[in-house]
């Protein structure tokens, strides 16, 4: 089944694991779905999701779950794969609200063309519209991330636990006989001569019956997958900051609002240029008769855009059929933030490669929902068997 990982055995037999994933957005529960289905995951392993608050919420909740196959980056591909196979596999359709959807380009600044002879109800007649070939489609991610979670659960080793991660504990410096290995800094700069920590497990807390209650999980491996929280995360149950790349992680805020025309509008997705707002406004309609319409908080930040500047407001003005006088209702409004990299990709990294290194910790952030499966395929491989 194609969203099983194809991996190569590495000749050596498995041993048991004790994985703890911290953080159950969509990176996080798809590295422990693709971790529990790993060909090399011994059957007596333990997987841990942990989660402070509710699973599939956080940036995974609020994104608009636009699924797009972009031919030259290898993650969009192999994501919108995973996607499509699992919700062929499982009942996207009805469970997740997965649908193949047309994608469109649009520019409300330059009048369309005679031989584009494309319209969209919900624009203005002048708008230069074109359709993208590539493949896409949408789904619910907070719905999505649940189901997976679900099926992760299944696993005779998963559990999922509403705690808050507050530190991270290791083998003493000499352990079963052995000292650690020295760190001459041979990977990431020069050489530091810091002793590697190796890592045992992770403290956390729990609520019970309203009492807070300190529990201590073992761990071979943990994967920080809190998304913003991430570099505080890090900073906090170290007790310090370290040298990775993820001192360089920061985030982009988001606006979206959710809204519901009176005419019901056929399913597809939009992206909308205007001025300084070239191509960062989306417009998602479901086939639930809604409409998602996103954008970054700084988008429409020009002078002469001011009187646009409110999304309820730049939403009525790109057609009368989203008005309220005309029945249109605002289902929800919300603001958001998600983790950015310099170089826009996910960082899936390992924490024993930096100078002073801890070996067992991982990293796994960025990205967007058609990458989310795909980020979470590739660390269970590197972790399990050193592929990618």
């Amino acid at each position: 089944m194609t969203t099983k990982p194809k991996v190569k055995m590495n000749g050596h037999q498995p041993q048991p694991r004790e994985i703890v994933i911290i953080g159950a957005g969509l990176i996080g529960v798809s590295t422990a779905y693709y971790l529990s289905k790993h060909l090399d995951l011994h059957p007596e392993s333990k997987i841990t999701l942990v989660e402070e608050e509710n699973v599939g919420t956080g940036s995974s909740g609020y994104a608009n779950g636009l699924l797009v196959r972009d031919e030259c980056d290898e993650m969009p591909k192999t994501g919108y794969d995973l996607h499509r196979s699992l919700a062929k596999d499982f009942g996207g359709e009805l469970k997740w609200g997965y649908k193949t959807i047309d994608l469109y380009d649009a520019n409300l600044d330059v009048s369309s063309s005679s031989s584009s002879m494309i319209s969209l109800s919900f624009l203005p007649p002048s708008t230069s519209i074109h359709h993208r070939s590539l493949p896409t489609a949408i789904c619910q991610p907070s719905d999505f991330t649940r189901h997976l979670c679900g099926l992760f659960l299944t696993h005779p080793g998963a559990s999922l636990m509403i705690a808050r991660a507050t530190s991270l504990t290791f083998f003493p410096p000499q352990s079963n006989g052995k000292p650690y290995e020295r760190d001459e800094g041979s990977v990431g700069g020069s050489g530091s001569g810091k002793e590697r920590r190796r890592i045992n497990g992770i403290n956390i807390v729990q609520i019970i019956n309203g009492i807070e209650e300190i529990v201590h999980l073992k761990a071979d491996i943990i994967i920080a997958s809190t998304g913003i929280k991430t570099p505080l995360l890090l900073k906090t149950s170290l007790g310090e900051e370290i040298q990775t790349k993820t001192k360089e992680i920061g985030q982009k805020e988001w606006e979206g609002i959710v809204i519901k025309p009176k005419e019901r509008l056929k399913p597809c997705a939009v992206k909308i240029s205007q001025g300084e707002a070239e191509g960062k406004v989306v417009m998602v309609v479901r086939d639930d008769g809604t409409a998602f319409i996103s954008r970054p908080l700084s988008s429409l930040s020009s002078s002469d855009n001011k009187d646009k500047s409110n999304l309820i407001t730049y939403v009525e003005s790109l057609s009368s059929k989203f008005a309220s006088s005309n029945g249109t209702l605002v289902l929800s409004q919300t603001k958001w933030s998600c983790p950015t990299t310099p170089d826009n990709q996910p960082l899936m990294e390992d924490l024993s490669l930096i100078p002073g290194g801890i070996d067992g910790l991982w990293v796994g952030i960025g990205g967007n929902t058609t990458q989310g499966p795909a980020i979470g395929l590739n660390l269970a491989s590197r972790i399990l068997d050193g592929n990618t």
